[in-house]
Formats: structure tokens, C-alpha cells, sequence
């Protein structure tokens, strides 16, 4: 190398282009290493993926669709993972209310994920544009509209069952910190709103898409017309409303009752206490009131609304 670096560099020009000559005159002489690759083969005779379609939009459609179910399902099945990992640790985090708080946020972005995963396909279907626009087509427009009817239909079913699951998870966690709080009031008033807060967010979606389908989106042929029409269903509704409100007094009545029980047994054994006393009272008036209130509302609704005298 000392050699080398004290030579001229006209010197080492020349023995570079003398070493590149005897490379290539000994080249030269060796077997063509390309010899095996030519000529080139069919595609027919390579193992190489051929979907089909006419098109390349087929083709590329039939080459990606597998593997885009394939991700969807690996996917999903993660963030469902995710989503039983964080209902577990918000059973078991107990009072700790930053972990629920983080638990509840990473539910919240696996189901929204998850939902996106399988309403996916179908909102594709929609949208689809390979026909032509279809807002210009009356006809096109109304199976459109059926598509993504059938689509809300699946979406609002998978939310009522995850809704379903997280009210469950909150029942739980709730009942077990009440439970361990012992005589921490705060504890159990704030366990106590989530209950009604989890309660009433379940009832509403229950009975929202019922009250939707069967009052307020009623869609009958007409004859007369040639057209379908969509139009409040009056009789529906009252029905509807007569349901809830039994279904309101067949619960909470009976509460109210026991409510009216438990007052007075605490009002004859409070032996002048004047603070049991006064929670005795107190007991027993807002059961009186409730109980009025919900007999009242179902009178009204069995009779003036319904018209059954």
C-alpha cells in the first residue's frame, strides 16, 4: 500500500485501466452466467398470483379482497382483545379513577375502531360509484338507501350488544366499589350516579331505535301514488307509550311500595329519635309523591292519550 500510494497518478491511471483489460479479456473467456435466465419464461409457467376480472380494476379488486378480509379479522380480533383487556382492568382498578379513566378512553377507541372495521364493507357498497352516479338515479337512489338502511341496522345492532357489555362491566364495578367503600359516601354517591347514568344511557338506546322504526320512520306503498311514503305512525306511538309506561310502573311501583313499608317501620321504631324521625318522613313522602306521580301517568295514558275510558 505504501507502494502504491507513492506512485504518480499517471502511474496508477494506467495500471488501473491495464487491470480492467485483463478482467475483461478474462471475461470474456467464462461461461455466459445469464445463459439460465433466457429466455425469458411464460407467466403461465410462474408462480405468481392471477386474479381474475376483465378489468384491472377487477383484477385488482379480486388480487386485494382477501387480503383486506384477512386484515379486518386480525385486526378486529385484536381490538377486541383490547377491548376485554380494558373492561378487565376497570373491574379490577376499583376507586382508582385515573386507570379507569384511561381504561374507558382505550374501550372507547377500540369500539370505535372496531366499528369502522365492520361497517367498512357496507359503506363501501353505498358509496359505490362504478355505475354512475346514482344521486341522478331515482331508482338507484332507492337501493342505495336499502343498502345503507340494512347497514345502520348492523351497526346499531353491534352497538346495542357493546353497549350492553360496558353496562354490564359498569354494574360490576360499580356494585364492587360500593361494596368495598364501606362508609365512604363519596364513593357510593358518585357509584350511585354512574348506576343511573348507566341505566338510563341503556334504556335510551333500547328504546331509541324502536320508537324510530315503529313512529317515526314508517315507510308504506302507496297504491294510489305509485310511491312510498313515510309518515308518524299516531296509533304506534300511543301504544308504544303505554308500553313504557307499564313497563315503568312494573318496576319502579313496587319500589315505592316497599318504599311506603320501610318508612313507616322506621318512623314507629325511631322511639323519638328525632333524626331517624325526620328520615322516616322524608321516606314516606317522596314515596307517597312517587307513587302518585307513576299511577297518575299511567291513568292518564291507559285513558285521556289511549282513549280507553
Amino acid at each position: 500500500m505504501a507502494l502504491f500510494s507513492s506512485l504518480q497518478p499517471k502511474t496508477k491511471h494506467f495500471l488501473g485501466l491495464l487491470l480492467a483489460a485483463l478482467a475483461g479479456a478474462a471475461l470474456s473467456f467464462a461461461p455466459d452466467a445469464w445463459a439460465g435466465f433466457l429466455p425469458l419464461p411464460e407467466t403461465d409457467d410462474l408462480d405468481v398470483p392471477a386474479p381474475e376480472g376483465e378489468t384491472a380494476f377487477e383484477k385488482l379488486q379480486n388480487l386485494l379482497g382477501p387480503l383486506g378480509r384477512n386484515l379486518r379479522i386480525i385486526v378486529g380480533g385484536v381490538a377486541l382483545l383490547l377491548i376485554i383487556v380494558s373492561g378487565f382492568t376497570m373491574v379490577i382498578a376499583g376507586d382508582n379513577e385515573e386507570t379507569v379513566k384511561n381504561q374507558r378512553k382505550s374501550m372507547t377507541w377500540g369500539i370505535i375502531g372496531l366499528l369502522l372495521i365492520s361497517i367498512a364493507g357496507p359503506i363501501a357498497e353505498v358509496f359505490d360509484f362504478r355505475q354512475g352516479n346514482f344521486v341522478t338515479d331515482p331508482e338507484a337512489l332507492v337501493q342505495r338507501a336499502e343498502l345503507f338502511d340494512n347497514t345502520t341496522r348492523i351497526v346499531i345492532t353491534f352497538i346495542k350488544y357493546l353497549l350492553g357489555g360496558a353496562a354490564t362491566l359498569m354494574f360490576i364495578r360499580a356494585g364492587a366499589v360500593m361494596v368495598m367503600s364501606g362508609h365512604n359516601e363519596e364513593d357510593v354517591t358518585r357509584e350511585k350516579k354512574n348506576l343511573a347514568l348507566s341505566s338510563a344511557g341503556l334504556l335510551l338506546v333500547m328504546f331509541s331505535e324502536l320508537v324510530v322504526r315503529k313512529v317515526f320512520y314508517v315507510a308504506a306503498f302507496n297504491e294510489d301514488t305509485g310511491e312510498t311514503e313515510i309518515a308518524l305512525n299516531q296509533s304506534e306511538f300511543m301504544q308504544q307509550l303505554v308500553a313504557i309506561t307499564n313497563l315503568v310502573v312494573t318496576f319502579v311501583g313496587p319500589i315505592m311500595m316497599l318504599g311506603l313499608v320501610a318508612g313507616g317501620v322506621l318512623y314507629v321504631t325511631a322511639g323519638g329519635d328525632e333524626e331517624r324521625t325526620g328520615l322516616a318522613k322524608k321516606i314516606l313522602l317522596n314515596s307517597v309523591i312517587g307513587v302518585v306521580v307513576i299511577y297518575g301517568a299511567f291513568a292518564l295514558v291507559s285513558t285521556v292519550i289511549s282513549g280507553q275510558f
